[in-house]
C-alpha cells in the first residue's frame, strides 16, 4: 500500500494534467496545426490582466 499526502496527490495531479496537455499539444502539431502567433496570445494575456486588476 502506498500512502501520500493530500497536497503530494494534488501536485501529482497538476503534473498528469500537464503532460496530457503537452502529448495533445505534440498531436496538433505533428498533424499540421500551426498554432497561435504569439503576438496574439501576449494581447490575449495583457487583456486578461488588464481585466482583473
Amino acid at each position: 500500500m502506498v500512502l501520500m499526502s493530500l497536497s503530494q496527490y494534488g501536485e501529482l495531479q497538476k503534473r498528469l494534467d500537464l503532460y496530457a496537455k503537452l502529448a495533445m499539444a505534440e498531436e496538433k502539431r505533428a498533424a499540421g496545426d500551426q498554432g497561435r502567433p504569439l503576438s496574439k496570445v501576449m494581447k490575449d494575456i495583457r487583456k486578461q490582466i488588464r481585466e482583473h486588476v
